[in-house]
């Protein structure tokens, strides 16, 4: 797995994945907007399926959010896909 963490010590831990298909994060509260979706999975690595409930914001400091997250109540890490966040407005490495 391609990835790299992100962790200030202050804010929540985000690991960036290359391999993942949609940003993923496992607390509600981290989002400033959502909302829930009715009938949409996903499929994991391991074939499993997930029920995904919530899509929306969730900033990453006071000038950057990223769009399109899913909440996961089942995940335990916040995951976000590097393809898509290169190809936001306003963003590069």
């Amino acid at each position: 797995m391609n990835q790299a963490s992100i962790d200030d010590g202050h804010q929540p831990m985000w690991i960036l994945d290359s391999r993942v298909t949609s940003h993923i994060c496992h607390n509600l509260s981290f989002f400033n907007s959502y909302i829930i979706l009715h009938d949409k999975h996903i499929t994991l690595r391991n074939n499993s399926i997930i029920l995904v409930t919530t899509i929306g914001v969730v900033p990453l400091n006071t000038s950057f959010q990223i769009t399109n997250m899913l909440f996961l109540l089942e995940f335990h890490v916040n995951l976000i896909f590097v393809n898509a966040l290169l190809k936001q407005p306003n963003f590069s490495f």
